[in-house]
């Protein structure tokens, strides 16, 4: 999550606020695009159980 953060330029407990309430899976793979010098995220991938 530390990582998103900084990727996401976002605070944090903004990050930790959002994780609890969408129930982000533990083992989750984020996809993210670079425009114009930030990183905005693309999809979300949850490995099979």
């Amino acid at each position: 999550m530390a990582l998103r953060s900084l990727l996401e330029r976002r605070a944090l407990p903004e990050i930790l606020v959002e994780e609890r309430k969408d129930k982000m899976p533990n083992a989750a793979i984020l996809h993210y695009d670079l425009h114009h010098g930030r990183f905005t995220r693309t999809g979300t991938t949850t490995p099979p159980i």
